[in-house]
């Protein structure tokens, strides 16, 4: 968020990423949540990539294949809309439109992915990501955000 805020007021934010990208990392060590600090290494490196910082560790499509063997030591049935979600942004990274689509797909449509859930993951793909729904309707072929979001609290 301070990287998010610190870009808002004109700032580059390098070193407000650079501090997040590092944050994540040390969470997804202790493995507190693998699957949540992953997407956000992810999506923050991803991030640092396109701004052309340095974000002292391995690079996003490193982290999203990391992520994904975390997450694939479990069968999908038995994966949460964190789970989903998580992929989903692994795969942003990899460029990996079919699973892209699926894995969103899946988690958008997931009737216990709460509103919170899907906000913070709408909040994530704008502004870390910079992806507006009308773009990733047109590159990923399906919806965004389902349209309980809109309605979620």
């Amino acid at each position: 968020q301070r990287f998010v805020q610190a870009v808002a007021g004109g700032a580059t934010g390098e070193e407000e990423l650079r501090a997040a990208v590092q944050a994540n990392c040390r969470g997804y060590e202790v493995e507190y949540d693998p699957g949540r600090h992953g997407a956000n290494i992810v999506a923050l490196v991803a991030r640092a990539e396109r701004e052309g910082f340095g974000a002292g560790t391995d690079s996003a499509a490193v982290w999203a294949q990391r992520l994904l063997g975390e997450l694939q030591q479990r069968a999908r049935v038995s994966w949460g809309p964190w789970d989903y979600a998580s992929a989903g942004e692994a795969y942003l990274a990899l460029d990996d439109k079919d699973n892209v689509a699926d894995c969103f797909g899946h988690y958008w449509n997931m009737s216990n992915a709460d509103g919170f859930a899907l906000a913070g993951t709408e909040r994530q793909l704008k502004e870390i990501w910079g992806i507006t729904p009308e773009a990733f309707t047109f590159r990923w072929k399906i919806s965004p955000y389902p349209a309980r979001l809109s309605t979620a609290s």
